[in-house]
């Protein structure tokens, strides 16, 4: 490993004595020293922050320092990579099995796959019924290796819940109603049902509920267990499954129309069966490559956070500097941020989001887990760690002149942008509160402020147009003519004005980099290229460029 410095900025520059001499001595550098002129101190200063500049082959060129930042990123990008590939196997397991029983139970239970919604008393009945019914013959008629979770039939009644206004009264004949209660109250109750039973002695038997102006809604509990045997051929054992099935009728707006819903829990539980070696040894060596990802991803967190202070020292000390000597102030936005480099932000997001993830997946190998809630955290903590991990690729790709384009147009662009985003935004943000309200409860795309953001942004990039005008109902006239005024101003506004001049900005700063022009605003660069530099800062930006101008390339960002 390289002899460690007292301060990253305070290494040799070049070996040789003319880089010397261009860079000057930046091993005894302390800017703080007031006996030395200013003159001398802005060399020195200067010398420091080119330094800072560099990327790490420059680095390594100028004072042999290895790049062991650049070395630990890319081994991270490997082991983070074949993690997460490994993972998903796992995961697209988990999710496709509980999507799979969901359609395997909705079959069964339901007895007509093309009704979700009841509007008779006799209609809900019988689905009630044959539901009981199908769950306790469930082994007799199931294609899969399905059970109730009892021992004896008899100990797994079905659980049927009304939720209902107590002590109400509603007479449609004679406009009248009485409520005592705002909220609904629930009762619970056992069913079953008996072969060539009929609805009435089925509804009059259980005691199930001949009214239903009071009900908000009725709900039917269920338990099975079965034997998941997918991954057998992945190198796993079978593994035994719970699930918790609740079926509801919604009546939320309390019109008579039921609404059928399914929701589906499954518990992973230990079977009566020993454990294999080989599944113990699978899940060890996981675990193994696990604790190796979060040691690789500490020693990164811990070698970025040191280059991340030593950045915002430097930044304290430039700052001083140009306050004393130069008689300057600096901005904290245009100055101070780009001493900071944000490329050590990402990275320390990217390590601690792996070791959050890598942690929790080691908590699911251990213990055997099998929720979604484990796994939905999980992915998301590794699925964003390797998304900053790949976009921390542009970092070193950067360091190539000719592949940095894409980096340098949006830092150019970036300002621009986002002064134009403000505006086109409260634009959008009104034409989306107008959609929502006015047209909301006549087209089902603009029934919610997300469904109204969604449709609009797909109609900015000029998808489902024709579908978007044909779904608007026709009941309300005035509000069909609106619809329609309203789609051609939003389309006609946001494609061929908004998105154009949007695209124009980031064309012109392309152009502006191609042509050899390079805008640079920080303060802290014109002082690094000295009196030679031609270049401008915000304030020069009105002013018409000249024909002729360019300005020396910048040093990459380290």
């Amino acid at each position: 490993m390289a002899k460690r410095h007292d301060s990253e900025q305070e290494q040799p520059i070049y070996n040789s004595d003319f880089h010397k001499n261009f860079y000057g001595a930046v091993n005894n550098v302390h800017v703080c020293n007031g006996e030395q002129n200013t003159e001398v101190l802005s060399e020195k200063m200067r010398a420091r922050l080119k330094w800072h500049y560099m990327n790490a082959y420059q680095k390594y060129k100028a004072g042999g320092r290895k790049p062991w930042k650049l070395l630990i990123q890319i081994i991270k990008i490997f082991l983070v990579t074949a993690q997460i590939c490994w993972f998903a196997t796992l995961r697209f397991s988990v999710v496709t099995y509980l999507d799979e029983a969901h359609h395997v139970f909705h079959g069964l239970l339901f007895k007509d796959n093309g009704i979700n919604a009841f509007y008779t008393r006799e209609s809900l009945y019988e689905q009630i019924n044959y539901t009981t019914f199908q769950y306790e013959h469930i082994e007799e008629i199931a294609l899969g290796a399905y059970a109730r979770t009892c021992k004896k039939p008899a100990n797994c009644p079905v659980l049927f819940c009304k939720h209902y206004y107590n002590n109400s009264t509603v007479k449609a004949n004679e406009l009248f109603y009485q409520f005592s209660d705002q909220q609904p109250d629930i009762l619970c109750i056992n069913i079953t049902t008996f072969v060539n039973e009929s609805i009435c002695e089925f509804v009059a038997r259980n005691k199930i509920s001949l009214e239903f102006y009071n009900v908000d809604a009725v709900s039917m509990t269920l338990h099975l267990q079965t034997i998941k045997i997918g991954q057998l051929k992945l190198g796993n054992r079978p593994e035994c499954v719970k699930f918790t099935i609740k079926l509801k009728f919604h009546n939320a707006e309390n019109t008579g129309k039921f609404k059928f819903s399914m929701d589906i829990t499954q518990n992973y539980v230990d079977c009566n069966v020993s454990g294999s070696e080989r599944e113990d040894e699978l899940r060890s060596s996981e675990v193994i490559y696990d604790i190796t990802v979060i040691i690789v991803c500490f020693w990164s967190f811990i070698l970025t956070s040191r280059s991340l202070y030593r950045n915002f020292r430097l930044a304290k000390l430039t700052f001083w500097f140009f306050k004393v000597h130069k008689k300057k102030k600096l901005s904290i936005i245009s100055d101070g941020l780009e001493l900071v480099n944000a490329w050590f932000i990402i990275i320390l997001l990217t390590d601690i989001l792996t070791i959050v993830g890598s942690t929790i997946k080691i908590y699911i190998d251990m213990k055997n887990l099998k929720e979604t809630y484990f796994y939905d955290v999980c992915s998301l903590c590794l699925g964003l760690s390797v998304l900053f991990i790949w976009i921390g690729i542009l970092r070193y790709v950067g360091f190539l002149k000719k592949y940095n384009v894409l980096l340098i147009t949006i830092e150019a662009a970036m300002p621009n942008v986002l002064r134009f985003l403000s505006c086109a935004g409260i634009l959008y943000f009104g034409f989306m509160f107008c959609g929502w309200i006015a047209i909301g409860p006549y087209h089902p795309k603009f029934a919610s402020l997300s469904e109204v953001s969604e449709c609009l942004f797909s109609l900015l990039n000029g998808d489902d147009m024709y579908t978007t005008f044909r779904e608007m109902s026709k009941e309300n006239y005035s509000l069909w003519v609106f619809s329609k005024i309203y789609l051609y101003l939003f389309i006609s506004l946001f494609i061929y004005i908004v998105l154009s001049l949007f695209i124009g900005i980031i064309s012109d700063s392309y152009e502006r980099l191609k042509s050899g022009e390079h805008i640079l605003y920080s303060n802290v660069r014109r002082f690094i290229h000295g009196p030679e530099c031609h270049c401008f800062t915000r304030s020069d930006l009105s002013e018409e460029l000249p024909s002729s101008f360019a300005s020396p390339e910048p040093a990459s960002d380290p």
